[in-house]
């Protein structure tokens, strides 16, 4: 019974990730995901069995098979909340030995950096660390393709709270900002996550299009002409 109930608050969470701000995503990089999606299940078939969910917040870690609880584990996440991943993404690597947790990595498919789940004693940015021997117990049972939900905050993509977004940042933020840019015809460029050159064109032509200060800084202005408007 405990275990269904903390199935539905955290299908509860997923669900209201994004309800809290008017969103439409651009048409091609719905396409594009769709079909890579397609691609890696169809590669392999097993992990469609497994999905992984990380509760940042919460540090904790859930496994799911068949949509059923199959273990929770305590997890650690480096950096700040900004460069938490939020988003669904896949495992795409697995290294490491059998007995060797300290060189055990299982990579996520996170376009703007390395990240993964390893061992507690690993060292390195991006990580999403558990006990030595809880990962060498998931690294002997998940597959490429595995689904990783990872839940940064209640704000979706920009975690637990906006932030002024730089030339030259990174992370999920960036990523939905692009998002919105590409859908308004403003964006060209490689869907990243990496604030760069193209986007950087981009964010200066919408804020003299909107009668912005072209500052090349995403702050509240620009976030509510995008349409994204956090629920107080």
């Amino acid at each position: 019974m405990k275990r269904f109930a903390v199935f539905v608050c955290l299908l509860f969470t997923i669900a209201g990730t994004f309800s809290w701000y008017i969103l439409r995503h651009p048409k091609e990089a719905v396409d594009e995901y769709a079909v890579w999606e397609l691609q890696c299940m169809n590669e392999y078939y097993e992990s469609q069995d497994f999905t992984i969910y990380i509760d940042v917040p919460a540090s904790k870690m859930y496994v799911f098979k068949d949509n059923q609880i199959l273990k929770d584990y305590k997890v650690l996440s480096d950096g700040s909340s900004f460069s938490v991943p939020s988003g669904i993404w896949r495992i795409i690597s697995k290294t490491g030995l059998k007995h060797d947790s300290e060189n055990t990595w299982m990579g996520l498919n996170v376009p703007w950096g390395s990240f993964g789940i390893c061992g507690i004693n690993t060292h390195g940015q991006g990580s999403f660390k558990i006990s030595n021997n809880e990962l060498l117990e998931l690294s002997s049972f998940i597959k490429f393709g595995t689904k990783v939900e990872v839940y940064g905050g209640p704000l979706g993509p920009f975690g637990r709270k906006l932030r002024i977004i730089m030339p030259g940042d990174r992370g999920s933020d960036v990523l939905e900002v692009q998002k919105l840019l590409m859908n308004r015809a403003y964006y060209e460029g490689k869907l990243d996550g990496t604030y760069g050159s193209e986007m950087e064109a981009a964010v200066l032509s919408f804020q003299r299009d909107n009668k912005l200060k072209a500052d090349r800084k995403i702050g509240n202005q620009m976030y509510q002409l995008l349409g994204i408007i956090p629920f107080e």
